[in-house]
């Protein structure tokens, strides 16, 4: 991995995530790159946002994380998880700011 992906990775900053070089990119950095390309900002169904995060990692040309390892990287992100009433479907969402620090 290359240190500019590092560095821009750890300092949060979101434009420099969203641009950075495709085929520098790891699965656990594609995430981060999603979220700042792709902010979820209001509560939204896991499996919409791993559907959308799958056809947006092909059209990069870069591997996809598997659908659990998806999802724990959203919360190691700060996206926060929830379900919708008692039985409902788990939704995430996430603060752009969460992700600035």
């Amino acid at each position: 991995m290359s240190s500019s992906i590092s560095s821009t990775s750890s300092s949060g900053n979101l434009a420099a995530i969203a641009a950075s070089d495709a085929t520098e990119c790891t699965p656990a950095d594609s995430v981060s790159r999603f979220v700042a390309t792709f902010p979820i900002q209001q509560p939204e169904h896991c499996a919409r946002i791993y559907v959308r995060y799958r056809h947006w990692a092909r059209a990069e040309g870069v591997d996809a994380l598997p659908e659990r390892k998806f999802y724990a990287r959203l919360v190691a992100l700060g996206a926060r998880r929830f379900r919708d009433g008692r039985n409902g479907p788990m939704k995430y969402v996430i603060d752009v700011p969460a992700m600035l620090n």
